[in-house]
């Protein structure tokens, strides 16, 4: 309970009113601040407690939406730059997956071409590269008996 009269809820100075206020748009124990004020002056003071509790309550309500929006924009954008961030090196490494896999291919046709000019034939390797980037395994002769 508050202390009415004496006490702090009045509207004898500026702080008092301010924290009567307050306790009035909060709707906190405002029911003994409301009838002490109306016995003090008159009935028609009910009237400025409906506007301030009315009137209070929707600007708390935007103020506490505003807040919560203002938070979640901020944990949205937080996100974003960690997806950003995710899919910049999905791309870097897509992207050096793809110049080794073009490297790789530039470097065995080389070979070849070495080979062709010196007549000999390229020494197959028992795995090569199927162009996919997975290493497809050949299969070996097995050696004749007879």
């Amino acid at each position: 309970e508050y202390a009415t009269g004496d006490g702090i809820v009045n509207f004898e100075n500026f702080g008092n009113a301010v924290m009567s206020v307050l306790i009035a748009m909060l709707q906190q124990d405002y029911e003994g601040l409301m009838t002490s004020t109306m016995q003090a002056t008159a009935a028609v003071t009910c009237l400025f407690f409906v506007v301030v509790i009315v009137v209070g309550g929707l600007f708390l309500m935007n103020y506490s939406t505003a807040v919560m929006l203002l938070a979640y924009d901020q944990v949205r954008k937080e996100h974003e730059a960690q997806d950003t961030d995710a899919t910049a090196a999905q791309a870097t490494t897509a992207l050096l997956l793809q110049l080794g896999m073009e490297q790789a291919s530039t470097l065995r046709e080389e070979e070849r071409e070495r080979h062709s000019q010196s007549g000999s034939e390229p020494a197959e390797s028992p795995r090569s590269n199927d162009g996919k980037g997975s290493p497809k395994q050949q299969t070996q002769r097995s050696p004749k008996w007879s």
